[in-house]
């Protein structure tokens, strides 16, 4: 799982790759972690931006692509609701003006652009 941030396998794909049912899957890591893979996921995903934010270097946009969130404003909820703190408190007000509300994609794609104009 910590090998698919960026592109989170689906419960049935990975109950698939580990040659078991979903149901079985789903009541091993309720036994074992006390949750959902699904949440287990998002867990993962959450810790990671948080290393990946108070390391630096990478803006806000690159972080939630790295991690697999579809917006900004989804991964500020979910890091609000997990951490406690909004993720530009944790790298000190960095977060992209405007961005809360945007999908990634629009966000990404004028990046990209902004990078083959020079």
């Amino acid at each position: 799982m910590g090998d698919h941030l960026g592109r989170t396998l689906g419960i049935d794909e990975l109950a698939e790759k580990m040659g078991m049912s979903r149901r079985h899957l789903e009541r091993l890591f309720k036994r074992s972690l006390g949750c959902s893979p699904s949440r287990h996921y998002l867990d993962l995903r959450l810790q990671r931006a948080r290393q990946l934010l108070q390391a630096g270097g990478l803006s806000m946009v690159e972080v939630v692509q790295a991690c697999g969130f579809v917006s900004v404003q989804h991964f500020a909820r979910c890091y609000r609701q997990y951490f406690g703190a909004h993720p530009r408190e944790d790298v000190g007000g960095e977060l992209i003006a405007g961005c809360q509300s945007a999908s990634i994609l629009p966000v990404l794609a004028s990046s990209l652009a902004s990078q083959l104009l020079q």
